[in-house]
C-alpha cells in the first residue's frame, strides 16, 4: 500500500523493521527505544524536506482544496544553463487547503491549479538547512468571474444541428454491433 497511498494520495507511509525479531518480548522494547530513538528523531526531521503552505481563495481568505500543486526544477547549474525539468508528481491540497512537497535543495517554480480560479505560480529557493521547517509558500488564487466561464449550453448555441442530421441511436448501435466484440 505504501507506493499506492503516496502516487494517489501524497500519504507517504513507512515501515521501519529494525531486528530480526518480529515479536521481541516487552522488557527489550525499551532498550530498542534506546538503539533507535537518535535515527528515528532524524529520520522525522526528513519530512521537513522542502516546501509546504496553504492555498487560499484571495477574496474569502478560506482554504481551497483538491489544488493541485506543480513543481518544476529551475535550478542554475553554471553562467549560462539553467534546469527546465519538470517534476513528474503533482500533490493536492487537503481539505483545509494545506500541502507539502518534498523537495532536494534547488529552485522551483510551483504552480497551483483549482476549478473555478487562475493558476498562479511561485518561484522558491529551497536549502533544507538541518532540522529547520520546509521552506513556506502560500497561494492566494483568484476566482475566475462567472461572466468568464463559458457554460455548456452557451457553446452549443452557436452551432445548431439540425435533429435529422444527427445519427440515430439504433444505427449507431447496429455499426457498434456489427464489430461482433461487443455484448449486451
Amino acid at each position: 500500500m505504501q507506493d499506492f497511498n503516496y502516487l494517489s494520495s501524497n500519504d507517504l507511509e513507512v515501515t521501519l523493521e529494525i531486528g530480526c525479531n518480529k515479536y521481541p518480548p516487552a522488557t527489550a522494547l525499551y532498550q530498542e527505544w534506546l538503539d533507535n530513538k537518535d535515527a528515528m528523531m532524524e529520520y522525522m526531521w526528513q519530512s521537513h524536506l522542502g516546501v509546504k503552505g496553504v492555498v487560499r481563495d484571495s477574496l474569502t481568505g478560506q482554504g481551497v482544496p483538491n489544488a493541485v500543486i506543480h513543481a518544476k526544477n529551475v535550478t542554475r547549474v553554471n553562467d549560462t544553463h539553467v534546469r527546465d525539468d519538470h517534476i513528474n508528481h503533482d500533490v493536492t491540497s487537503v481539505h483545509e487547503g494545506d500541502y507539502w512537497r518534498l523537495l532536494t535543495p534547488g529552485t522551483y517554480e510551483l504552480t497551483a491549479e483549482a476549478e473555478g480560479y487562475l493558476p498562479l505560480t511561485h518561484t522558491v529557493t529551497v536549502t533544507n538547512p538541518r532540522h529547520s521547517e520546509a521552506v513556506r509558500r502560500d497561494f492566494d488564487l483568484t476566482p475566475i468571474p462567472e461572466a468568464l466561464v463559458p457554460q455548456a449550453q452557451d457553446v452549443y448555441e452557436d452551432y445548431p444541428m439540425p435533429q435529422e442530421e444527427l445519427p440515430l441511436e439504433e444505427e449507431i448501435l447496429g455499426r457498434l454491433r456489427s464489430f461482433n466484440r461487443l455484448r449486451y
